[in-house]
């Protein structure tokens, strides 16, 4: 911060980031500056308490469901970069291979009724690639649509796997899944979630792959 006399009062220069600088000069009337740092910090208030109202709101309405016909035609335009389409597959192909295979559970992760991403629960014999627990699943193709993305809808979908795996599937004792080494984003979120890493890995399309854990309590019957 500098301050310099001048002939009609003070001036008064904050060095910010990047080379940038406010310069506020002080005169007879300090009371304009005042109200503009004022307006300036409820403005920028108001611009926080919307994002924030925005985000909980998005958040709030994620919820994954079972696939359904009138899902197809935005699961068929999800668009993914090249970098991240290398760690899964597409929903327009793996939805119609889940359509022709009675062990692909095809699931839609839905922001306001808006299908926002999906994800495959599998239970048939390729499991016991991943674990030696008959009572288990396959965690398979998970995406959320590129421009749906930073939204939270993933972090949502991941937390309520375990109580729609409960319900839907009662005798599930845990989901196990696959993720690329190089894939960290993806491997950080999981753990997050609730996913163990017990140190095993298999080879996958792409290289090495970390298979990660989600225990599964069953519900207790009521006497």
């Amino acid at each position: 911060m500098k301050s310099t006399e001048t002939k009609g009062g003070r001036e008064i220069i904050f060095w910010m980031k990047k080379g940038d600088f406010v310069r506020l000069y002080f005169s007879l009337f300090p009371w304009v500056i005042s109200s503009i740092i004022v307006v300036k910090r409820v403005d920028f208030r108001i611009l926080l308490e919307d994002k924030m109202n925005r985000h909980l709101h998005t958040s709030q309405h994620t919820e994954i469901i079972f696939y359904k016909p009138e899902h197809k035609a935005a699961l068929e335009s999800f668009y993914l970069p090249e970098d991240q389409k290398q760690f899964t597959g597409m929903p327009k192909e793996m939805l119609q291979v889940a359509l022709e295979d009675k062990h692909r559970f095809p699931v839609v992760i839905v922001s306001n009724e808006k299908p926002v991403g999906f994800f495959i629960l599998y239970d048939g014999e390729e499991r016991f690639e991943y674990s030696d627990h008959s009572n288990s699943l396959v965690f398979r193709a998970f995406s959320i649509n590129h421009e749906d993305q930073g939204n939270g809808h993933a972090k949502a979908a991941l937390l309520q796997l375990k109580a729609f795996t409960q319900h839907h599937f009662p005798e599930a004792e845990e989901i196990v899944l696959a993720v690329n080494l190089n894939n960290l984003p993806a491997r950080q979120a999981y753990l997050k979630a609730g996913f163990r890493d017990d140190g095993r890995t298999k080879m996958g399309r792409n290289g090495l792959q970390h298979i990660l854990v989600l225990p599964i309590e069953k519900k207790r019957s009521c006497p």
